[in-house]
């Protein structure tokens, strides 16, 4: 039997919900701003993925710590999948 979950990771994913909704949103205005500054849309889209990754490596550390070993290669080929994908943007 599972327990309820707490206010306290209620209010948690409430937050980062709101957080990557103000995200999402906020993200046409900043292209528009750095494109009118002179920054082309392959820069752009650069940067943009490299902040991503610096941003999502922090989070994700906890739960890759607590993966089962020999899933290291799996999680680089998705990895590398994704900057693929990323590089054809």
């Amino acid at each position: 039997m599972t327990s309820a979950p707490s206010h306290r990771s209620e209010l948690k994913a409430v937050l980062v919900a709101a957080l990557g909704s103000i995200a999402v949103g906020i993200t046409p205005y900043l292209v528009r701003l750095v494109q009118t500054g002179g920054m082309d849309t392959r820069s752009l889209l650069f940067w943009r993925y490299v902040f991503g990754v610096l941003f999502l490596i922090p989070l994700a550390m906890p739960k890759l710590r607590k993966l089962e070993p020999g899933t290291g290669l799996t999680m680089l080929g998705l990895w590398l999948s994704g900057m693929w994908g990323a590089m054809q943007a």
